[in-house]
């Protein structure tokens, strides 16, 4: 149990941080996601990412979100990220508002830690929505294969996955809610890290969306996106 997990963001999801523990085989694929993760097989370094961004960026975004999203700006992951990562990210209506409050929140935090006063303020929301999609780059030989790597990767996580990165250990663990019926084969949702985890016709992808005040809302959004992908199938 030695790959090199660089906190959860740095393995581009929580699905993908333990996928090297799972085995599966190249599948016969359909639709646009499972076509991308095709396409993705023979794909090095950001073009992964360009290829999920596609994706992402095929007005889904839009249907979900509404038209405030045609406005995202699409990031594809760097050539480091194993698999297929695309990050949007939008402005909310109120952001001028919201980015003049975080500016006051933050003087006041600095000022109260140099003249050692507790500081107990809540931080204000971001400025932005943030949607970023993974795409794990294994196809699977069957939805049950997929589904056991789901599982499997769940389970470890669950446990806490510890790995050695420059001679220090480093603990990785995270807390899920129960299995979602009726979304895909199998997905999960982890509510700290924002993110869903999904299994659906032998392929793995991941949804996380940040930038709502109520981690439910979050979560929702994330829900809507995944049916939404997986109707474009």
């Amino acid at each position: 149990m030695n790959p090199a997990i660089i906190g959860v963001r740095g393995a581009a999801s929580l699905a993908a941080a333990v996928v090297l523990f799972s085995i599966g085989a190249v599948a016969q694929a359909a639709g646009e996601l499972s076509e991308a993760v095709e396409r993705m097989l023979d794909q090095e370094g950001e073009g992964r990412g360009e290829i999920t961004c596609e994706a992402l960026g095929s007005g889904a975004l839009q249907d979900v979100f509404g038209d405030g999203a045609g406005a995202a700006e699409l990031r594809p992951g760097s050539k480091y990220v194993p698999h297929g990562l695309c990050t949007a990210t939008w402005d909310k209506p109120d952001a001028e508002a919201l980015q003049a409050a975080s500016t006051q929140y933050e003087m006041n935090r600095m000022m109260a830690k140099a003249t050692g006063k507790p500081f107990e303020e809540p931080e204000p929301p971001s400025s932005r929505f943030t949607v970023s999609l993974t795409l794990i780059n294994q196809a699977f030989d069957s939805s049950e294969a997929a589904i056991a790597s789901l599982e499997d990767a769940v389970q470890r996580l669950t446990e806490g996955v510890t790995v050695e990165v420059r001679g220090k250990e480093h603990t990785t663990q995270v807390d899920f809610d129960d299995w979602i019926d009726g979304l895909g084969d199998r997905a999960i949702w982890a509510p700290k890290a924002s993110e869903l985890s999904v299994a659906d016709s032998g392929y793995r992808y991941a949804i996380s969306v940040t930038g709502y005040a109520e981690g439910d809302d979050n979560r929702e959004r994330a829900e809507q996106l995944a049916r939404r992908l997986i109707e474009d199938r």
